[in-house]
Formats: structure tokens, C-alpha cells, sequence
């Protein structure tokens, strides 16, 4: 199941992977990463084997470039100012990897302050990391910048501005960092995203809420058959991926629906980057729907 999804600098080049194992099957030339190429880090958690591949993107080719496997489940992965990848998982550390290095049997380094799990990441200025341990930590470089203690284990994570946004079980939570402002209890939320001024979260019945943090309104949109599973943004639109095997693009302002893709597999996770939306699934790992090669004016 592909679980989270980021992206490499613009400015990320790669002449040959660094690894101390000789591999037959590769050559320096297919190792090479371009700067005109995309690339993109995916997580996979499953019983067998967790990794994180790297794909690379192009508007002429799209393939997985390497594969960095270790032993431990991971939940989420954001991609820090040096290009490494910092990833959650069954550890109390957040576990960081070189992406210019194939065939690792463990990561570069580990940021260490939490007392469980870290269950999932978010990146602004800086790494954002949420525990089982109930705990919030804002990271500069190796050090903890800041710790916010909650009376909740952080399961999901999104930060804007000075305000906080966080899932734990049944619940959704807003704050500050000294404060709750709000509290949600709603069963089966599966994604949120925080905006300046609105917070979006989906709900497994099909449905996406928009909380207004000005007043505190909040209005639903039923866009799904099944669980939206994941969502972002693309322009003023918002972008959702689900259990019924679609994307779909739909203007919330308007409550209209811009357009439906379907795909072969259930979207777990997808992430918007200029225009492309990259997806995966239960069974299926990285794929791409173009949005600036398709007509996203009218509902189809």
C-alpha cells in the first residue's frame, strides 16, 4: 500500500548512485537523474518489506529510479532543505536516508525526542513530527526546536502558519501551540489539510467537511461513493483520491464537480506538483494523472 508522497528539489541532480555493492543489472547511464527530471519519493509499507522508492518524472518518461528497503513500517515521509528523507515508523526516532545512496541497510541518522512511535510528519519551515507518545515536536536540524505535549496520540498532522491540526482516533483537534481552539469528534477521518484560513478533512462515508477558522461554520460536500482516503490542492480546487477507485477534482467553493478520473486500484494517498497529480493504491505503486493536459473547465 503506498502510504505518503513527496518531492525532491527542482534543483536535485545525480550523476551515479553511491553504494558499496555491485549491481549487474544497472548502468551509470540509467542511474543519471537530469535537472529537468521530477523526482518523487514513495512510501510502502506492507508485511513483507517496507521501502522507500524513488520514481523519476518527466514529460517524456516516467520510471522507478531505486529502492531503499528497511525493516521497520513506515507511515510517512517528508523531504528535508538537503534533499534526505525523513520517514516515521515503528520507532521512537524519525528515521532520516540519503536518497543518493541504493542497497542501504539503515538510515544516515536519527532525530531523537520522542518516547513512541512516530506515526506521521509535516513540513513547513522546518520537520514537524507527531508521536503515540501524545507529543508534537518542531525540529531545527538535529535539535528539538519545540515540544507541544497534547492529551492525545498524534495519528495525523497538518501545520500553517501558527495553528496545528491533528487526528487522533476519533477525534480531530485545531490549536495553537499554547491552546485548543476547536475539537472535532467524527468517526472515520482519514485525511486532513490546513490552510490559512479554512481547514479541510475527508470522512469515510464519501464526504469532504470545510471548517471556516474565521467563524467556526462548516459546510460538506458528499463527492465520493466510498472513503476519501487522501486529499490536496490544485489551483482553487481541491483534489480527492478514494476507496471507488477515482480522482476526482472538485471546486468546493462552487460545489461542483470539475472532473472524475478512474483507476485501476483504491487511492490511498496522492499529492499534487505543478499540475501533475501523483497517486497510488492498495495494490499498485506510483502512477500520474497530467491536469495540465486535460480539460479540467467543465464537469465530465
Amino acid at each position: 500500500m503506498l502510504s505518503s508522497i513527496d518531492f525532491l528539489s527542482d534543483d536535485f541532480t545525480l550523476k551515479a548512485l553511491e553504494t558499496d555493492q555491485i549491481d549487474e543489472d544497472s548502468s551509470i547511464e540509467d542511474e543519471e537523474i537530469l535537472l529537468t527530471d521530477k523526482v518523487i519519493v514513495s512510501t510502502y509499507p506492507s508485511d513483507e518489506t517496507n521501502s522507500l522508492l524513488f520514481y523519476v518524472y518527466s514529460s517524456e518518461y516516467f520510471y522507478p529510479h531505486h529502492e531503499v528497503s528497511y525493516p521497520s513500517l513506515f507511515f510517512d515521509c517528508k523531504v528535508l532543505e538537503d534533499n534526505f528523507v525523513a520517514v516515521s515508523s515503528l520507532s521512537k526516532d524519525v528515521l532520516v536516508f540519503d536518497p543518493k545512496i541504493k542497497n542501504l541497510d539503515t538510515f544516515t541518522y536519527s532525530l531523537k525526542g520522542h518516547q513512541s512511535n512516530v506515526l506521521c510528519l509535516d513540513y513547513t519551515d522546518s520537520l514537524i513530527s507527531g508521536s503515540e507518545d501524545k507529543s508534537i515536536i518542531f525540529w531545527d536540524n538535529l535539535k528539538i526546536k519545540e515540544r507541544i505535549q497534547t492529551n492525545d496520540e498524534i495519528v495525523k498532522l497538518s501545520v500553517c502558519n501558527k495553528l496545528i491540526a491533528y487526528l487522533s482516533n476519533d477525534k480531530l483537534v485545531l490549536r495553537s501551540n499554547e491552546e485548543i481552539l476547536k475539537e472535532i469528534k467524527l468517526k472515520e477521518i482519514e485525511d486532513i489539510k490546513l490552510t490559512p484560513t479554512k481547514l479541510f478533512y475527508s470522512q469515510g462515508e464519501g464526504n469532504l467537511f470545510v471548517l471556516d477558522l474565521v467563524n467556526y461554520t462548516q459546510s460538506s460536500f458528499k463527492i465520493h461513493n466510498e472513503v476519501i482516503n487522501t486529499i490536496d490542492f490544485y489551483n482553487d480546487w481541491i483534489v480527492t483520491g478514494s476507496e471507488d477507485k477515482t480522482v476526482k477534482v472538485f471546486d468546493w467553493v462552487n460545489n461542483k464537480l470539475i472532473r472524475s478520473f478512474k483507476v485501476s486500484d483504491s487511492v490511498t494517498k496522492l499529492k499534487m506538483n505543478e499540475g501533475v497529480c501523483f497517486y497510488g493504491g492498495e495494490d499498485t505503486e506510483l502512477s500520474y494523472l497530467n491536469f495540465k493536459n486535460a480539460c479540467l473547465k467543465e464537469n465530465q
